[in-house]
């Protein structure tokens, strides 16, 4: 079949413009001999001759059936949308599987059933049934599993890892910032019922005012049917000794298995002049946490998502990294 083969529209509906008294409408669920009815149609007495009782059938019945059917051909044809309708469901004994209807109370969205014989209300709630089309979105901050729901055949992942905590600094020091944690993305088609495993590690951890290193961010990962991405956390800053000392910046995270992987920002390196003693920034995270600011006191946190923790300066703890994120974007 193809497309210019559409058959005929109804322009109008059958006996639109017939004369009062030529129409019955609509035709009644049920009613009496020769009337016609939903239920029996045109009945036995309608068929029978004449001559042996029978009656002949009512052109104003004809016209009302036909005008019946065209109203409904002519509103689908217009592209009308089916409303819930809990009168027509108790008539059906319930809506069949795959069924997509308005909502009667909230015009412009639709459910879509997933059972056979529904007979629920999905405007209150009801179940087997499901928002259609099926869409939405998935924020992941922790460790989880997201399970595609059916109707679903498309998805998008996005990674950030965590940054890594910014170095600290002993007296008379700048430490270095960390690096941000890496990103990837890719977008897959999905079956309803896959499962897929979401795990977000930690954000490194600052130095201490003793003069430690930052430590890493942890590793980010999503794995499930056609899917492996990894996005590593960004490298902790480097630590400030005293006297005059400054800590070098941390490498952003890598990341692979994405249709994108855009490693994390890497970490200014802290300094000092004289008697300035500057931490040095974290760096950003792909499409994420901006840049943290030097620090002459107290040493900015990452910024989420992924962004590294600021390098300490003058006998301060370093900024902690900034947490991971995940976002599945779906269809």
């Amino acid at each position: 079949m193809n497309l210019s083969g559409v058959p005929y529209k109804f322009q109008y509906t059958w006996g639109q413009n017939a004369t009062a008294g030529f129409v019955t409408s609509p035709i009644p669920a049920t009613t009496v001999a020769p009337a016609a009815s939903q239920s029996l149609g045109f009945p036995p007495a309608t068929a029978a001759p004449i001559a042996s009782g029978g009656t002949p059938p009512n052109i104003d019945d004809f016209n009302g059936a036909y005008q019946y059917v065209t109203s409904w051909l002519q509103w689908l044809q217009s592209g009308g949308p089916i409303q819930y309708d809990a009168t027509l469901q108790t008539n059906i004994g319930g809506y069949p599987n795959g069924a997509v209807v308005q909502s009667a109370t909230h015009p412009g969205s639709f459910w879509m059933s997933t059972t056979d014989g529904n007979a629920t209300n999905p405007d209150t709630g009801g179940a087997g049934w499901i928002k259609f089309p099926v869409s939405g979105r998935l924020i992941a901050t922790s460790s989880t599993t997201w399970t595609v729901p059916t109707g679903c055949t498309h998805a998008r992942f996005e990674l950030w890892a965590p940054g890594g905590g910014g170095g600290g600094a002993q007296s008379t020091g700048g430490a270095g910032g960390a690096g941000a944690g890496g990103y990837c993305e890719k977008s897959i088609a999905v079956t309803a019922g896959d499962v897929y495993t979401i795990t977000i590690g930690s954000p490194g951890s600052p130095g201490s005012s003793t003069g430690t290193n930052g430590t890493n961010g942890g590793t980010a990962t999503v794995t499930g049917t056609g899917l492996s991405l990894t996005a590593n956390g960004g490298v902790g800053g480097g630590a400030a000794f005293a006297t005059g000392g400054s800590g070098g910046g941390g490498p952003g995270g890598t990341s692979s298995g994405g249709d994108l992987n855009t490693p994390g920002g890497t970490g200014e390196n802290g300094f000092t002049n004289g008697t300035l003693y500057v931490g040095g920034s974290g760096g950003a995270a792909p499409f994420g946490g901006s840049i943290t600011s030097i620090t002459v006191g107290t040493p900015f946190p990452g910024a989420f998502p992924g962004g590294g923790g600021g390098g300490a300066a003058n006998g301060q703890n370093g900024g902690v990294g900034a947490n991971g994120f995940c976002r599945v974007t779906f269809s």
